[in-house]
C-alpha cells in the first residue's frame, strides 16, 4: 500500500501518449504545418485531412534507467529513495493528445478556406519535492520546517470546430487566421495554491496552513467525503460520443509569413481562448489552520501500524472541506511559433524555429533546428534537433509520402526515446493521412517575383 502516495510523482499512470511537436512546423506545404500557422497554406489546391493522431508525455526528474535496479533475488524494483533524490525543487507530469477527426481546406483565387473539427486533452501537474518527500517518508523528517506541498493542477478535454482564412496580403507577406469554437469535455483545475505543514518538536504538533481548491466539471471530479472520492483524468474516460455540452468557449490562432526569396520568416500564436464551465460544475475549497497532535499522519496511513478508518475519522473532523457548484473559466494553453526557413534548392531546406508555451502561469521554451529535404516525387523526409526543457538529446525525424492522392505522414521530436524509452522521460508522436488534390501552379511573372532574392535585390538597388 506504500506505492499509492507515489502515483502523482510517478505519473505513469497517465496516458503519457501539452507541448506541440516541433519538426511537423517544418513540413511546408501540408495541412499538419498549416495547425501550426494559419498562414502557411497548403500547396494543394484542396486538402482533406481524415483522421489522425498526435501524443505527447513528459515527467520530469529521472527516467526509468536509473531508478530500476534488480535485488538479490533477480526482481527487478523501483528504488523510491533515488528516484525522490533525483528530483528538483519543482517538478511536473504532462501530457497532451489530439484526434483530429476531419478537415478540409481549399483555394479560392488568392483565399485560402479551411473548416476542420478534432478533440483534444491536455494535462499539466506541478508539485513540490517535498510532496513526494512527505508522501513516502512522512512528516518525521520536516520537524521545525513548514514546507509548502501544494500541486498546481490543470486538465481538460475539449472539441473544437475551427474556421480558418488566409490570403496573400502582397506578393510576399500572406496572413491567416482560425476562429474556433469550443466545447469542454471535462476539467480538473487547481486554484489558490497554498498548501503548508508545519511540524513542531513541542507533542510532535502537525499544523496545517491551506487555502486550496478543486474545479471539476464534467464529472470528472466526484466528492463525497473523505471515504468516497473519485476523480477521472483519463482520456479513456470520456465518452467521446456524447451530445454537445453547456461548457463552451472560443479561441483565436493567427499567423503570418514573409517571403524573401529562399528565405522564409514565419510567425504565428495559437489558442488564444478559454472555455467556459457552467455544466456538472463542482468547486472544492478548503480554507484555515488545523493542527494534529503526536501523529506522523502519512506513514501511518499507508501502512498498517494504525486503522485507516480512524486517520480518515480524523481527518474528516480537522479539516473542513466546502464545496459549491459555481460556473467558472479555464484558460487554454497557448503556443506561439517564430521560425526562419532557407531554400537551398528547391527540394532542400534548412530551418530554425523558437517555440514558447504558456499554461498555468507557466511559461516553456524550446528551440529547435531542422533540415528538409525530397528524395524523390512524392516522398519527403526530415531530421530535426530539439532543446526542451533544459535537455539536449531530443533528435527527431518526419516522413511524408504521396501515392496517388493519398498523402502519409508520420513526425517524432523524440526517435531516441522510441528505440529506447527507457532512458528517455519525454515521448512525441504525430501520424495521420491526407487526400491531396491538384497543386497551385504559379504564373511564369509570379514565378519569378517569388524566386527573386529579396536581399540581393535591395544590394542591386
Amino acid at each position: 500500500m506504500r506505492l499509492l502516495p507515489l502515483l502523482l510523482l510517478l505519473g505513469w499512470t497517465s496516458p503519457l501518449l501539452a507541448q506541440l511537436d516541433l519538426g511537423t512546423h517544418f513540413m511546408r506545404g501540408t495541412w499538419q504545418a498549416y495547425q501550426s500557422n494559419p498562414a502557411l497554406l497548403p500547396q494543394q489546391r484542396i486538402t482533406i485531412s481524415l483522421p489522425n493522431i498526435y501524443g505527447y508525455g513528459e515527467v520530469s526528474g529521472f527516467t526509468l534507467d536509473q531508478v530500476l535496479e534488480k535485488n538479490s533475488a533477480g526482481t527487478t524494483i523501483l528504488n523510491v529513495d533515488k528516484a525522490i533524490s533525483l528530483l528538483k525543487p519543482e517538478n511536473y507530469i504532462r501530457d497532451r493528445i489530439d484526434l483530429g477527426t476531419l478537415g478540409v481546406g481549399f483555394h479560392v483565387g488568392g483565399w485560402y478556406l479551411s473548416l476542420g473539427h478534432n478533440i483534444r486533452q491536455s494535462a499539466f501537474a506541478k508539485y513540490p519535492k517535498e510532496l513526494a518527500q512527505l508522501a513516502w517518508k512522512g512528516n518525521a523528517q520536516f520537524v521545525g520546517q513548514e514546507i509548502q506541498i501544494a500541486p498546481k493542477v490543470g486538465i481538460q478535454t475539449y472539441q473544437e470546430i475551427s474556421l480558418g482564412l488566409g490570403f496573400k496580403a502582397s506578393k510576399r507577406f500572406t496572413l491567416g487566421a482560425r476562429v474556433k469554437l469550443l466545447n469542454g469535455m471535462g476539467n480538473i483545475s487547481s486554484r489558490n495554491q497554498d498548501f503548508r505543514l508545519f511540524t513542531s518538536d513541542d507533542v510532535y504538533q502537525l499544523t496545517v496552513d491551506a487555502d486550496y481548491g478543486l474545479n471539476a466539471a464534467g464529472t470528472q471530479l466526484q466528492y463525497n467525503g473523505f471515504r468516497d472520492i473519485s476523480a477521472k483524468l483519463d482520456a479513456a474516460t470520456f465518452n467521446w460520443s456524447s451530445a454537445w455540452t453547456n461548457n463552451t468557449g472560443f479561441a483565436l490562432d493567427l499567423g503570418a509569413s514573409l517571403n524573401l526569396g529562399r528565405l522564409e520568416l514565419a510567425a504565428s500564436i495559437l489558442d488564444l481562448g478559454q472555455i467556459n464551465w457552467k455544466q456538472d460544475v463542482t468547486n472544492l475549497a478548503i480554507k484555515g489552520k488545523y493542527s494534529f497532535e503526536g501523529l506522523d499522519v502519512f506513514p501511518q496511513v499507508w501502512t498498517d501500524s494504525v486503522s485507516f478508518s480512524s486517520i480518515i475519522d480524523t481527518l474528516e473532523a480537522r479539516f473542513k472541506i466546502s464545496e459549491t457548484n459555481q460556473v467558472y473559466a479555464s484558460v487554454l494553453p497557448t503556443y506561439s511559433f517564430f521560425s526562419a526557413n532557407l531554400h537551398i534548392t528547391d527540394k532542400t531546406s534548412l530551418g530554425a524555429l523558437a517555440y514558447g508555451e504558456r499554461i498555468l502561469g507557466e511559461w516553456l521554451p524550446a528551440l529547435a533546428l531542422s533540415g528538409q529535404t525530397e528524395l524523390f516525387k512524392g516522398f519527403t523526409i526530415g531530421a530535426v534537433y530539439v532543446v526542451r526543457n533544459k535537455r539536449f538529446d531530443n533528435f527527431g525525424v518526419n516522413t511524408s509520402l504521396k501515392i496517388g492522392p493519398l498523402q502519409a505522414f508520420a513526425a517524432t521530436d523524440n526517435l531516441l526515446t522510441l528505440l529506447q524509452g527507457s532512458n528517455s522521460n519525454a515521448i512525441n508522436i504525430r501520424a495521420g493521412l491526407n487526400l491531396v488534390f491538384g497543386k497551385m501552379e504559379k504564373s511564369p511573372k509570379q514565378k519569378e517575383e517569388d524566386d527573386k532574392d529579396f536581399f540581393k535585390e535591395k544590394i542591386k538597388n
